[in-house]
Formats: C-alpha cells, structure tokens, sequence
C-alpha cells in the first residue's frame, strides 16, 4: 500500500476503492512515464554529446550513454522477430 500512495501517488481513498488491477494498471502507466522520460532525457543528452565531438567516429548511440530497463526488452524483441 505504501508503494501505491507513496511512490505512484494514489490517493488513499482512492486506493481502496480501486480493484487489485487497476491499482496495477494505474503502477504499470507510472513506470511506462517515467521510462519514456528517462528515454528522452537519454536522447538529448546523445544528442549534445554528439553535436561536441570532433571526429564522426567518436559519435555514439542513446543505447551506449547509459542502459534502461526497457534496453531489455528492446532486444528481447529483435531477437525474437529477426529484426536487428
């Protein structure tokens, strides 16, 4: 319960009120948002890095900044469909 009230910001009310699996849902569209978030600030700040770099070759990806959970899946995903 504290993890819904606290760290996802349910109301308390609200909380009870809600059914095991929307309490979930409602966790599940937190950690999406704030993937997306890290996502984007990840892709800026390639973005800088890559626009201050003398040499085409020093140039790097999102993926090679730093790692996210959803890296993860990604590949699990191309591996699965053969798309690299």
């Amino acid at each position: 319960m504290d993890y819904y009230i606290g760290q996802i910001g349910i109301a308390p009310e609200k909380f009870w009120t809600y059914t095991f699996k929307e309490n979930y849902l409602l966790a599940e569209s937190f950690h999406i948002k704030n993937n997306l978030s890290w996502e984007q600030t990840r892709y800026i700040s390639c973005m800088i890095y890559n626009m201050n770099i003398s040499k085409k070759s020093q140039a790097k990806k999102p993926t090679d900044l730093f790692k996210l959970p959803q890296d993860k899946k990604d590949q699990a995903v191309k591996i699965l469909t053969g798309y690299w």
